[in-house]
Formats: structure tokens, sequence, C-alpha cells
């Protein structure tokens, strides 16, 4: 069987990016992190554990599903990827861009459109310090039925 080399598909400056994002949170370089996080550069999309493990054996890249979970369970912990709830109560995670995402998820084919409206985001945030309430993470996500559905 032959194997693909994920990794590979990260060029010189993004592979060094990616191994800097997890010393900076103290996180182990390992290999699984690595394709994982070499997964989500190339894709630039939000993915669920599951779609990285269907990616990943279409790559022949021998990987558990728990462990897909794991990995990107502790990513997130770290904040390195972002997580918010998807179609069925899925978890889908994307890289933290430091932007806080919103998007516009499709109850039906499940895609995913970021949305970048400034006075919303802020308007959320004046809300959180109306209540005096201290935020470390957001996200929001506006479910509903896109164009194509």
């Amino acid at each position: 069987m032959k194997r693909i080399n994920i990794i590979k598909r990260l060029d010189h400056k993004e592979h060094e990016f990616v191994i800097a994002q997890l010393n900076r949170v103290g996180l182990a370089v390992t290999r699984l992190r690595l394709i994982v996080l070499s997964t989500f550069h190339a894709r630039n999309t939000a993915l669920t554990a599951n779609d990285i493990y269907q990616i990943l054996q279409k790559d022949n890249t021998p990987v558990s599903l728990s462990t897909i979970y794991n990995v990107v369970n502790h990513l997130s912990l770290s904040r390195i990827l972002t997580s918010n709830c998807c179609i069925n109560g899925t978890r889908c995670y994307e890289l933290n861009d430091d932007q806080h995402p919103a998007h516009l998820v499709c109850g039906k084919c499940g895609v995913r459109q970021k949305i970048a409206n400034h006075e919303l985001i802020e308007s959320c945030k004046r809300e959180v310090g109306i209540f005096g309430f201290e935020s470390d993470a957001f996200s929001l996500a506006i479910t509903g039925m896109c164009k194509l559905c």
C-alpha cells in the first residue's frame, strides 16, 4: 500500500508556522498533530473529525477516528483550532485566525459560509460586557437552508 505523506502538502514556511503554533501553546510536535494541522491548512475550511478521518483514509494514513477526536480536542483546547456546533450537533473545527468566526450553516447540505460582520461581533462583545461576563472564546453559527437547497 502506497502512503501519501500529507505533510508534504505544506511549503516550508507553512510547515515552520505549524510547528511554531504547537510550540507556542506548549504542545509537543507529533506526527499526527502535524498531519491534522496540515490537513486544515490544505483545505482552509471547517472540518469535522470524521471529515479528517476520511481524508486521511483516502491518503492511506493509518489512524483511528478516536485518535482524530483526541488530536482535534487538544488543538481546540489550546486554541489552535476553533470549534462550533454544526449540523445535527456535530462539532466542526477550523484554524483559529483570531477573527471571532461567525458562520451561516446550511442544515441540509452542511455548507458553511464565513460572515465578517464587524458590527455584529462588536454588538455581541457589548452584550457580554453588559452582563459583566468575561468571555474566553466566541463563535456564532446561524443555521438555516442555503439557496442551493
